[in-house]
């Protein structure tokens, strides 16, 4: 019997061509014998791979260096891409090239505590247009780098402080510190900053259209309907859980916004009823009414059996709120 050692590298060359690179780099650590003869010809059993498209990411930075030649990181992100996959945090503190990082950084959302210790590994545009930054961190970069870089232009400014008031988990201690670079719009598309000193404060200065999407509780509103308008009555039908109260009160502005109410919003039995008797059945037919009660509203079998013409079993079907019971006694 010929023994392992005893092989012409020619035999192990046609044999390891029908594994894998993971197969190859497994089998060093089988013995003495293969790790020096893959560690030595590596690269010759890698190029003669019928496979050599595998792409995998190496676990340290030892396996990285037996193998830089293999690895492309860009390729690793993109593959990391199609697959949904990340590369582990504890892989990218040892990655040394900056390009390399800065391109991970556009592609994968950091942990908070990775970006804490390892922020200045990285280019600082890149982080606040790709990252959520702790605070600490974002005002670090501001008080270094925004406020006193001299190679920003102001289009680079503008975009800067955009990204930040739209995107980052800012505070109002950190807007007042900051009120000099505001930027309403974003300011008021970003929900973390919702909050009462806000609205008391900045209230003509926030961009209600968009404001209004952040389901502002409805005793808060009372006091600002000076401010809305049909946009924002809109937003406010979908996004703030009403009161049949605060809905029969401002019906005057919500009314045009019915099906968004009918859809969003829980409407008690008896007022759906008022608004029928209201608008007449043929309007309420007509304006597709019945179809967003019929999906979305609780209904007992009562109001189901007088507006059966109105509400199609196939519609009343998709409705969680009434059950196969109830069904099957009026349609059977």
């Amino acid at each position: 019997m010929v023994e392992v050692i005893e092989i012409p590298y020619e035999i192990w060359e046609g044999i390891l061509k029908y594994t894998s690179l993971y197969t190859i780099s497994q089998m060093q650590v089988v013995s003495t014998f293969f790790r020096d003869t893959i560690y030595n010809n590596r690269y010759r059993f890698i190029d003669v791979l019928h496979n050599n498209s595998e792409i995998l990411i190496p676990k340290n930075r030892e396996t990285y260096q037996h193998y830089k030649y293999c690895i492309s990181w860009r390729s690793i992100i993109m593959n990391n891409r199609k697959l949904n996959k990340k590369i582990p945090e504890n892989v990218i503190e040892w990655i040394t090239d900056s390009s390399d990082l800065n391109v991970i950084a556009v592609y994968q959302t950091f942990s908070e505590s990775f970006l804490k210790k390892y922020f200045t590994k990285f280019s600082w545009k890149v982080l606040v247009f790709n990252q959520k930054l702790p605070l600490d961190i974002l005002v670090n970069i501001i008080e270094t780098d925004i406020l006193f870089s001299l190679t920003l232009t102001e289009n680079d400014t503008y975009s800067l402080w955009n990204k930040i008031w739209s995107n980052e988990n800012i505070t109002f201690s950190f807007l007042e510190k900051y009120i000099h670079y505001v930027q309403w719009h974003p300011v008021s598309c970003n929900k973390s900053l919702v909050s009462f000193e806000l609205i008391d404060k900045y209230a003509d200065n926030l961009v209600w259209q968009e404001f209004t999407k952040h389901s502002i509780n409805e005793h808060i509103l009372t006091h600002y309907v000076h401010h809305f308008d049909f946009i924002c009555w809109s937003n406010i039908a979908e996004y703030t859980k009403l009161s049949y109260e605060f809905i029969i009160t401002h019906f005057a502005h919500l009314h045009l916004n019915l099906n968004t109410i009918l859809r969003f919003q829980k409407i008690p039995e008896w007022l759906l009823i008022d608004w029928i008797e209201e608008y007449g059945v043929e309007y309420f037919s007509d304006w597709m009414y019945f179809e967003s009660v019929c999906l979305n509203q609780k209904m007992s079998k009562t109001f189901i059996e007088t507006y059966k013409e109105y509400l199609p079993l196939k519609n009343l079907i998709r409705n969680k709120h009434v059950s196969r019971t109830t069904l099957q006694e009026i349609f059977d």
